[in-house]
């Protein structure tokens, strides 16, 4: 199985069992685990919803925060949401300007 085809099973995996629970399991276990740790989440706005230390909190647009620090990171399903699909966009993107590449090496041949 390609990367592309599993990148695409997780986000549909994602996409299609949302409010079943992602965030409670990600909570719960956050909550019992005492250690320090990161949680990244979408916006800063979501934070609240995922009631977890504001130190322990980064968001998608900081990511730069995560520089220096050795702690376990958790990721929201909101987040895995957008890395996925931005993942895909990205395979799609360059495919298609392989595509064009070939087309012109045809042409110029």
């Amino acid at each position: 199985m390609k990367i592309e085809e599993k990148l695409r099973i997780l986000r549909d995996y994602y996409y299609f069992t949302r409010n079943v629970g992602h965030t409670s399991l990600m909570k719960d276990g956050t909550k019992n685990y005492l250690k320090e740790k990161f949680i990244l989440g979408y916006k800063k706005e979501n934070f609240g919803e995922l009631e977890c230390k504001p130190l322990e909190m980064i968001s998608w647009d900081n990511l730069n925060a995560l520089k220096g620090y050795k702690k376990p990171l958790v990721i929201d399903n909101s987040v895995m949401l957008s890395l996925l699909n931005g993942a895909l966009e990205e395979i799609s993107s360059l495919q298609k300007d392989r595509s064009k590449l070939k087309t012109i090496e045809k042409i110029i041949k």
